[in-house]
């Protein structure tokens, strides 16, 4: 039996999270190195778990391996159209507005039809496996995919980037 005060728990911690991801998307940010390196361990961490589903259910599992190729494709475009700027304080990238409104409308209406259109409360007792959507991984194998390569290529620029150069460019 579910506990009644489920959704008032997992409620706000959802929009608190939707919240944070939206605030990554958008605005100024400094590279962290130690946090960036954190998302890309968990991220492939979760990627290698999606991609285990191929073992249990093949259509949700190619869906994720789908997203995530999209995602990584998403993520190389993205990198482009960021503009990183070498500080005195380090590196700051800013990401591009329009990739970071999409992936995020994509992650809140899916959120939305899910919640909404096929009701909060599931089956108890039931095959979880058989709730399952291959269009939901296709989606989080995609944001998984850009988030992924898109914090590893940061890691990149970040490592191609010598003291040197950072000193000339910000005089």
């Amino acid at each position: 039996m579910a506990a009644p005060y489920l959704p008032f728990v997992v409620g706000p911690l959802l929009v608190f999270s939707v919240y944070r991801r939206f605030r990554r998307n958008f605005g100024v940010q400094q590279v962290r190195p130690t946090r960036v390196w954190v998302r890309v361990v968990f991220l492939a961490l979760v990627a290698l778990l999606m991609s285990t589903l191929l073992l249990v259910k093949v259509p949700v599992g190619l869906g994720a391996l789908a997203g995530m190729a999209g995602g990584a494709v998403l993520a190389l475009w993205g990198l482009k159209l960021a503009h990183f700027d070498y500080r005195a304080t380090g590196l700051f990238y800013t990401p591009n507005i329009y990739m970071g409104m999409a992936l995020s409308a994509v992650l809140v209406g899916r959120l939305a039809y899910r919640f909404l259109v096929q009701g909060v409360a599931t089956q108890i007792g039931g095959d979880p496996m058989a709730q399952l959507s291959p269009l939901t991984f296709v989606i989080a194998g995609t944001l998984v995919g850009y988030y992924l390569c898109f914090n590893a290529g940061v890691l990149l620029r970040l490592r191609a980037s010598k003291p040197e150069a950072i000193a000339t460019l910000v005089k």
